[in-house]
């Protein structure tokens, strides 16, 4: 469902947020999808995760499952009379937080029937732009996660996780980084409705053939 330009400024909540951008998908190759509504795993808002994907890790019982994070704090829709002054339409966003994050399959399923609890953190994993894998030289968490997964504890079991998260590094979220911020303005201006009025008495231009344009800002990208 599109949203319109009004007269005034619109700073768009979780609600205004899923109306605007609905249902998306990112990547290439490996899509995460991001749905609204949201069928219990993955939602779209302020907080938008995608749908986990399982990945394999050798002698565990279970798969791990992997989910994409990020945050839309904030997205403003400019009013009609800004519209007309900058003759163009600019809706800014902040994005905030890229991350990766990786728990037992079980855990998953756990929160997205009941939601998130203290107990299922314990055994998630995260990574971000700037950081490798949080069990990365946490020995407690480490022995959390491989009893978790039926693993047993040690040097055996890092490997075997760290094997299944392999693909999952600096680099690939190097490439990702773009592909969320180009699909996000896409959607903005796929769905985003500017009337057809003119300009101004003296400029029967529309505002609807005037530019939309997206000015992202990214914080601890």
């Amino acid at each position: 469902m599109p949203i319109e330009v009004k007269d005034q400024n619109q700073q768009l909540d979780t609600d205004g947020i899923q109306t605007l951008l609905g249902t998306f998908e990112v990547g290439t190759g490996r899509q995460w999808k991001f749905p609204h509504p949201s069928q219990g795993d993955g939602r779209v808002g302020k907080l938008t995760v995608s749908e986990y994907r399982q990945l394999t890790v050798a002698g565990a019982n279970q798969n791990l499952a992997m989910h994409v994070t990020f945050q839309i704090p904030t997205l403003t829709i400019p009013s009609l009379a800004t519209v007309r002054r900058d003759r163009k339409t600019n809706v800014t966003v902040t994005l905030k937080n890229l991350h990766l994050t990786a728990r037992p399959l079980n855990s998953q399923l756990t929160i997205s029937a009941d939601g998130a609890s203290i107990i299922q953190s314990q055994v998630s994993i995260h990574r971000g732009g700037r950081n490798d894998w949080s069990h990365i030289g946490d020995a407690e968490r480490q022995d959390r996660l491989a009893e978790a997964l039926g693993l047993n504890f040690g040097a055996a079991a890092l490997v075997a996780i760290n094997a299944a998260l392999a693909d999952y590094d600096e680099d690939y979220l190097a490439v990702l980084d773009p592909l969320v911020v180009e699909r996000i303005e896409r959607k903005i201006k796929d769905r985003l409705v500017v009337p057809s009025v003119a300009v101004s008495v003296q400029d029967d231009t529309k505002l609807d053939s005037l530019p939309v344009t997206i000015t992202v800002t990214k914080e601890n990208w």
